[in-house]
């Protein structure tokens, strides 16, 4: 295997990874002889045709994969040297979570393996498969298809019968897969927003704003009129500012005579709002759209011309879908885990999890992850996510924890290789690729993209993001970044040799979004060697935190700012609400903005701190609750901007005592691309050698394109 990435964690990572792959699996479709083949001499079978009162031999293969744990679980004592439990190909069921428990844990020396037979697609599945000769069509008068207005829509639509086949179409999580694909709940419109709820018609005259004591607003798409009903419609959107969701809420009336919509109480901003129309049967218009009829129970699906040939699925609402509870060293290989929905509204954000590590040493590789509401969540040691894809994530994909704050112990996970897209589908802000919050994190070679908000929100410490191709990301949300590392405990964090591509929101009245953005003060972050294209927002955004480095970023169709906020360190207008949000902790307790360092509030005041970020530990000698030169110096003077280029289009900004205190120098603005790039015009956006921009900046160390992204597996 290709070695790409030279640290220690990394190489044993990839070490491992090699170890497992390596295993030599028979060249035949089926189960042949263990005798004519370089099988592991610990080898369990299961396979859809076997029983799980089998041995779990080639002749008298086990048929779960439960059966398979519980089988090694009881004969362990016979076994030495580890176990590969060999999955037939088909899709295995689960009406309940895969668990395993510390009793089913492997070692370094007694590895467990589970892993797709012969490289086929094995699947687990936490779905109800819809019955393919239960899908009918409708009846010409039928009283919901009739409705649909797109006639290619009302032709090609079908229905099925989910009360009758026993499956929770009432529950708010009720959720439509095909495929591998998520299904859409019929909206309009199908993208995007309605902008605002306010509303001015320059050619009647009409004049309208959202009228908060009625909970009405005028509907200036003038497309509820075309509706036979609104019972079980609702509005979903940002109705009150630009970077955060809110709760959906009924149409409960609609006004034809004044065109007004009633909706329930909620908070709405006329002026920034943005919203769309949900569960509409009317506004069925594309493949993949579905609607329910809940008070009888049928599903009415716009299908795809092959639905015959796919998995038709409705996920099972469970907490996790698979669960490893204190159960080390275990590696999933080759497997689909797909089809899972939360619970209920109160814990959507802990439920529909796909893969559930509370353990130490999990490997997850060489599978796809799709169709629940989180993908991974991850809190132990040595957590390896590799080539995977996952796709089609309700909110967060990847959720990561673990390490020691206090003692700044890293947690060696690492999530490499993976191609991460649609994710967010659901809850569409502050949901991302990557939630990170912990210690000791590497996020390399991945490829990340399309989706409505940022890829990484990280409130970690000593998290290492190199190596990944970041694109298509944050056209819903505002004040946002693809990467979003507003933090104050996020020392020691490194982003280098990514590449971020083509950020933007149409639909933002008001914040377009970045492409690194270091909000609210984060301090101690280092963004080196990074290539970032077209993003609407910055390129670079810091919001005034102190010792940043901030060096040899390329940007193109971009600006670069970086503010002072973090000149205010006790007074002024961001004193405290940074301290509350950032660390939880009250003004009123510690007084400033810094006191969480200065007073030694929890885990920030060890030596482990004191040793791997020195520079924390001077604020606990220096005066800030005024504004002199012993505090005001410190804060920038230990940041360094230099050899940072924005070529085409783009300014470079530092409010002023930025631009007094720190280390700014060498940095180039200009059209500059045959300056700095091979062939820019062809999209080769790599710096020969021998680059003319060189002469001008000869420290310079640009993005190395060539290893970006996913990385061939040998």
């Amino acid at each position: 295997m290709k070695q790409i990435r030279n640290t220690n964690v990394f190489a044993k990572t990839i070490v491992a990874l090699f170890l497992v792959s390596a295993i030599i699996i028979p060249s035949t479709a089926t189960f042949v002889s263990a005798e004519n083949s370089d099988e592991p001499l610990n080898a369990v079978y299961v396979s859809k045709n076997g029983s799980d009162s089998g041995s779990g031999t080639l002749e008298s293969p086990l048929a779960t994969i439960a059966g398979a744990r519980d089988f090694i679980r009881n004969n362990r004592s016979s076994l030495e040297g580890g176990v590969t439990v060999y999955i037939e190909e088909g899709d295995y069921y689960q009406d309940e979570t895969l668990t395993f428990t510390e009793e089913d844990s492997g070692s370094e020396d007694f590895p467990i393996v589970y892993k797709a037979y012969n490289n086929g697609s094995v699947s687990i599945d936490g779905g109800t498969t819809l019955k393919t000769e239960n899908f009918q069509k409708p009846a010409d008068d039928d009283p919901y298809a009739s409705r649909i207005k797109d006639s290619a829509a009302r032709e090609n639509v079908i229905m099925y019968d989910l009360k009758a086949d026993g499956i929770d179409y009432e529950r708010d999580s009720f959720a439509l897969s095909y495929g591998g694909v998520r299904g859409t709940l019929a909206r309009y419109p199908n993208e995007q927003f309605i902008l605002g709820f306010n509303y001015s018609d320059s050619e009647t005259g009409t004049t309208s704003d959202y009228d908060s004591s009625t909970h009405t607003f005028y509907d200036k798409e003038h497309v509820v009129k075309t509706w036979q009903s609104v019972e079980g419609v609702q509005i979903k959107g940002n109705f009150e500012i630009d970077w955060s969701s809110s709760p959906a809420t009924d149409l409960v009336s609609y006004d034809a005579s004044t065109n007004r919509v009633k909706v329930g109480n909620v908070s709405i901003n006329g002026i920034s709002g943005r919203y769309y129309y949900s569960n509409v049967i009317e506004e069925i218009d594309m493949v993949g759209e579905y609607y329910v009829d809940k008070d009888n129970g049928i599903l009415y699906f716009y299908a795809p011309e092959n639905y015959r040939d796919i998995k038709i699925s409705v996920p099972k609402a469970m907490t996790y879908l698979v669960s490893f509870e204190g159960a080390d060293n275990i590696t999933f290989d080759g497997i689909t885990i797909e089809n899972c929905t939360y619970t209920n509204y109160t814990n959507k954000y802990n439920g529909g999890t796909l893969v559930n590590i509370q353990a130490d040493d999990i490997t997850i590789q060489n599978g796809m992850i799709r169709c629940g509401h989180q993908a991974v969540y991850s809190d132990g040691y040595r957590t390896n996510v590799f080539n995977n894809e996952i796709y089609h994530i309700g909110a967060t994909a990847i959720s990561l924890y673990g390490g020691d704050l206090t003692y700044l112990l890293p947690s060696n996970t690492v999530v490499s290789n993976n191609k991460i897209h649609d994710f967010g589908d659901i809850e569409r802000v502050y949901n991302g690729a990557f939630y990170a919050e912990g210690v000791g994190f590497v996020i390399s070679h991945n490829e990340i993209y399309n989706s409505p908000h940022t890829a990484l929100q990280n409130l970690a410490t000593s998290l290492i993001v190199e190596y990944n191709y970041f694109h298509d990301l944050c056209y819903e949300g505002g004040d946002a970044g693809a990467i979003y590392d507003g933090t104050w405990r996020g020392n020691g964090n490194t982003f280098s040799n990514n590449i971020i591509a083509n950020i933007s929101n149409p639909t933002s009245p008001y914040y377009n979004p970045n492409g690194y953005y270091c909000d609210d003060g984060g301090g101690g972050k280092t963004f080196v060697s990074n290539l970032l294209i077209n993003i609407d927002g910055d390129a670079i955004a810091i919001g005034g935190g102190p010792a940043n480095i901030i060096r040899d970023n390329i940007i193109v169709n971009s600006s670069f700012s970086y503010d002072q906020r973090a000149y205010y360190p006790g007074t002024g207008p961001n004193a405290g609400w940074t301290l509350t949000g950032k660390f939880g902790v009250s003004p009123s307790d510690y007084g400033l903005n810094w006191g969480w360092m200065i007073n030694g509030v929890g885990s920030y005041a060890t030596e482990a701190w004191a040793i791997q970020f020195p520079w924390t530990m001077l604020l606990k000698t220096t005066n800030v609750v005024d504004l002199d030169d012993n505090f005001v110096p410190y804060a920038f003077s230990n940041t360094t901007i230099r050899n940072n280029i924005i070529c085409r289009s783009g300014t470079m900004s530092f409010q002023s005592n930025v631009e007094r205190l720190a280390n700014i120098r060498d940095n180039l603005t200009g059209y500059l691309t045959d300056y700095i790039f091979n062939d820019f015009a062809a999209g080769d956006y790599t710096v020969s050698s021998d680059a003319r921009v060189y002469h001008d900046l000869p420290g310079l160390r640009p993005c190395d394109v060539s290893k970006v992204g996913i990385q061939p597996v040998e």
